[in-house]
Formats: C-alpha cells, structure tokens, sequence
C-alpha cells in the first residue's frame, strides 16, 4: 500500500511539474529510468505516455526494444534469487573444513 501511494505521489509530482513547464523527453529515457517506472513504481505504458507526451505505442515499443517485460523481470528476480542461494552455498562449503577445492 504504501509503495503505490509512493508511486502515485510521484507520478502526480512529474504531472505538476510538466504542467508548470518541464518538458520530459522520453526519446532520452534510459533503460534504467525506464526499468524504475515501469518495474519499480509499477506505472502502465499509460502513465509513463501521459507525463513524456508520446503514445502508448511508443512506450510499449521502446521497452521492448530494451528488453523491460513483465516476463523478464520474473527471470531477472529468479535469477538473482538463485545466484544468492549459490552464493550462500559456496560460503557454507568454504567454512566446512573437510570441503575440498572441487566441492567449492
């Protein structure tokens, strides 16, 4: 609840500050910026077309480009998740004394 009262109060202060004059240019959008909106804030193409002044095509079109699926974060999250459990177990077997060089 509180990430999207968040992500709301940020999506209504980029809404003011266009309104007040500030132009947001989404041909500069990096990926990461992007990634932010979209995974992070949980903002729809809608809303990240209504504060850059392009279609929902256009998003939609450029973050496919840049590879920023619902699909992809699902495997990004999978994939760390399972590198930090690697992670963990190679620190378990290293603290073992009786592991050998080929178990780590």
């Amino acid at each position: 609840m509180v990430m999207i009262m968040m992500s709301l109060w940020f999506y209504d202060e980029l809404k003011k500050r266009k309104q007040e004059g500030e132009v947001f240019d989404f041909r500069k959008i990096s990926q990461k910026q992007l990634m932010e909106l979209y995974w992070i804030q949980g903002w729809s193409d809608r809303m990240i077309a209504e504060i850059y002044d392009c279609s929902v095509s256009t998003v939609v079109h450029k973050r496919n480009r840049m590879n920023i699926t619902y699909k992809n974060i699902s495997v990004q999250l999978s994939q760390r998740f399972e590198l930090s459990h690697q992670a963990e177990r190679v620190r378990q077997l290293f603290h073992q004394k009786e592991s050998t060089h080929q178990e780590i």
